[in-house]
Formats: C-alpha cells, structure tokens, sequence
C-alpha cells in the first residue's frame, strides 16, 4: 500500500514522443497515440484533473480519424481499456465515457508491468512507419506487488526495469515527467533520465500549461558552434534551433549551461539567462555568452554542453561540442605586426639618433691653397671626433692626409670648440704663435719647404 503522504503529490506525466505530434486539423498522416493511466490509490486526489486533460487535451484536440489510439489502465495489474482505431466522433465519445469512468482504486503501481504491456500492444497492432505517442500518467511512485518481476524491498527501480526504459528510449521515444511536488516523481524522472517539470495543485488548465505544446517539435540542427577561448576565458555558443508544427511561437529559455570535458567540469558557464521566441515553424539562431572559471590550458577539447531549462518548450538536454582554448599569442594576434612596426620604429629612431650624433662628431671642410688649389673633387676633407688628419706639404703641394708622414706639418682634431690646429713643425707657420682651437672659416699662412709662403683657407661644407 502507498504512503498516505502520496496523495497530496503529483500527477506526473511522462510524454514519449517519437518524432513529435501535429494538430489534428492540419496533420495528414494518422499517428499511434498511446496513453498509460496509473489508477492506483495514491491518486485518489489527482485522477479527475488528469481524466480531463485527457479527454479535452487528446482526445478532443488531439486524435483525428485514422489514429491508432490505445488507453491501457494499470496499478499493481494492467488493463486494456482501449485499443482501436479513430473513427468519427461519436467513437471519440464513447472513448471519453471509458476514461471518465476510470477510478483509483488499484493497490500498488508496477510501472515496468505497463510498459511491458505498452511495448506488445504496439508490437502487435502499430503500423511500424508511423509514428508514435505515448503518455504515460502517474504519482511516479514505482511499488509493484512482490510477485512481479520488478519488485524490490527498498522501492528502488529494477534492474530489468530500467532495462525496459533504456530501450524506449533508444526507439526514439522522448519522456518527459511532470510532477506536482512529490520527491518519487523526480525520482522516476531521473531513473528514466526524463525531463522533468513541477507544478502544485493539478487541474486540467494547470496540467496544459506546463506540459510542452504536443504538436511541436524544437531540435538543434548541425554542430553547435563554440567559438574559442579567448585569454579572458569567454567565447561565445551560437546553435541552430529549427521548430515543428507549433500551434504558437514557442518561447525557450535557458537559466545554465554545464561544461564536462574529461578533464574539466564546470558548473554553470553562461553568463546570462537567455530566453527567445522562435517561429512556429523555421530555423534561428541562438548565441549564448560563455565564461569559462579559466583552468583549462591552451589546447582543443571534446566535451558535453548540459542545459537547464527554464522553459517548458525546449532542445536537447545534451549537446556533444569540440571547441578550442587559446594561447596568448592566439588571443592577442595583433601583437605579433604591432611588435614588429614598434621594432621597426625604435630602429628607425636609434638611427636618426645616431646620424644626429655623428652630426656633431664629423665635420666636413675644403681646402683653399690660393697659390696652388687642388683638383677639384681632391680638395674637401672629412675630419671625424677622436680621428685626427694631418696637414702635409711636397713638393710644393698642400694637401691634407689621414695618418701622420713625415711631411705632415700640423695635425687637425675635431673637438667640441671646433676643427683645432696643432703645428707638427711650427717654422712652417710663420705669425702662429700657438695652436688654433678652430680654423673653420679662417686662414693661416703654411711656409713650403721651398721656402714659399701658400695662404691656407678651411672652409666648412
């Protein structure tokens, strides 16, 4: 016998949807509509809004002629309560009749029993092409009687048990729990690794408005893509959500995303909850603004995006991402050409730096010997700080050389007061009586060996 604390808990509803379902007034291929009614006493207080919604929300709205549709009623026992093909509506009334006079009042609930039954009803009587609903409605309370095969002492789901819900799920069939607050709800939910959706007080209005739209379908097409890492840790998800045969636009909403890497989990890398209005029917684009906590090295990865919800209309619990952690030199491109053009600016300055210094370390000058000038061309001279010239006379011939002979007669030094004169043979300036700390623009009289006096001009170029 259940606990009597169940009856102030949920009516669940678990939906599988194998493809999606379509209004009936625009659907135009039948599909297999399969509802599971748990009629145990535990949902004494439950039944008439669940029976409600059945009869105004499916068979009502939903079921059209040509529909295979099966109602099976189980507690600690499973009964056929319809199996038939749509046909008309004073068929769909008598339908209605058969649910509204389902009771509860059935001792324990074998959940693994009814999908058994499920399972061969659809084996035996379903078209294998069409596609099919079923809705499976209960507390979520798992005790069947101790001469079924799933039954266990603690409560806990069977190992055959879920054995049976994994290969649903791998049909194609897509569940998803509706509670009213009771812990065994969520429990089967995440037995069954169902959606899972809370309301308190059930009514047939409260029960529409947190079951998903029943004609539509929302999936994401393609790979998600998951721009890098940057050095910040953000990067962006961009996903395309394409929508099915929703009677109005769907809203979803996501309040977290999760992160699981083999290496890495993190808890909730969304930077804000996001929530958008799709078409009825099309494709969009949702982008997400990540952040990750910053831990992971530079490199690529393969990991599991987890989204929570917090909407009733949504995609896939789980998406499979590969994305890429940037380096630094990755994260900031530009650095490289900006290094460069700096390199090139601070090279390009040391050498203006250093013609301006050279500037003042040379200085070039001609030579003017009025009694005998040198060939032009021949007659101008470099003299560079440190590096002295020399002032050399042959033959009658003035001429200035870069090392020291003997017929050098005085040296020239560049120095910071000018081009100084230093006199090697001091005879040979006559009226020098020293040296000159700069003959730039000046002249000097240079007696030749000959004994002939040559007025010597330095003029600065």
């Amino acid at each position: 016998m259940k606990h009597t604390r169940l009856r102030a808990a949920l009516a669940a509803a678990l939906i599988l949807v194998m493809g999606g379902w379509v209004a009936a007034d625009d659907r135009e291929e039948p599909v297999d509509i399969l509802i599971a009614l748990d009629k145990s006493l535990s949902m004494e207080e439950e039944i008439e809004a669940v029976k409600e919604y059945v009869n105004s929300q499916i068979v009502d709205s939903l079921l059209q002629n040509g529909d295979f549709f099966l109602i099976i009623a189980f507690y600690g026992q499973t009964n056929i309560i319809v199996s038939d093909y749509i046909k008309g509506e004073e068929h769909k009334g008598e339908i209605k009749g058969i649910v509204s006079a389902v009771e509860a009042d059935g001792r324990f609930t074998d959940i693994g029993n009814a999908l058994d039954t499920l399972k061969s009803q659809v084996e035996k009587y379903s078209s294998p092409d069409r596609r099919k609903t079923l809705l499976l409605i209960t507390d979520g309370k798992h005790e069947p009687p101790p001469e079924s095969k799933y039954y266990s002492e603690d409560g806990s789901y069977s190992h055959e048990y879920l054995e049976v819900t994994s290969e649903t799920q791998k049909e194609g069939w897509k569940i998803i729990v509706i509670g009213l607050g009771d812990p065994a709800a969520r429990e089967l939910a995440e037995a069954l690794s169902a959606e899972y959706a809370e309301t308190e007080g059930p009514s047939a209005a409260g029960l529409k408005e947190l079951i998903p739209d029943l004609t539509g379908v929302m999936t994401v097409v393609g790979e998600p893509d998951f721009t890098p890492v940057n050095r910040k840790n953000r990067a962006s998800l961009r996903l395309r959500v394409r929508t099915e045969d929703f009677t109005e636009p769907p809203v979803v909403g996501i309040g977290g995303v999760r992160l699981q890497t083999a290496e890495h989990v993190e808890d909730d890398i969304l930077t804000a909850p996001v929530a958008e209005t799709l078409e009825t029917e099309g494709e969009a684009d949702i982008t997400l603004d990540l952040e990750l906590d910053g831990t992971l090295p530079a490199g690529s990865y393969q990991g599991t995006l987890v989204f929570d919800f917090s909407s009733k209309e949504h995609f896939e619990e789980e998406l499979a991402v590969s994305f890429r952690v940037k380096s630094f030199i990755a994260s900031y491109p530009w650095i490289i050409p900006v290094g460069i053009v700096a390199a090139a600016a601070v090279l390009l300055l040391l050498y203006l730096l250093l013609r301006m210094i050279g500037k003042g370390r040379k200085v070039t000058f001609r030579l003017v010997v009025e009694e005998n000038p040198l060939k032009k061309g021949k007659d101008v001279f470099t003299a560079r700080l440190g590096k002295p010239l020399y002032i050399k006379e042959s033959m009658d011939v003035i001429d200035v050389a870069d090392k020291k002979t003997t017929n050098a007669v005085a040296a020239l030094t560049l120095t910071e007061g000018g081009l100084a004169l230093n006199p090697i043979r001091e005879e040979r300036f006559p009226g020098l009586k020293a040296a000159k700390k700069n003959v730039l623009g000046e002249s000097c009289i240079i007696r030749t060996e000959s004994g002939k006096d040559y007025h010597v001009t330095f003029e600065q170029v």
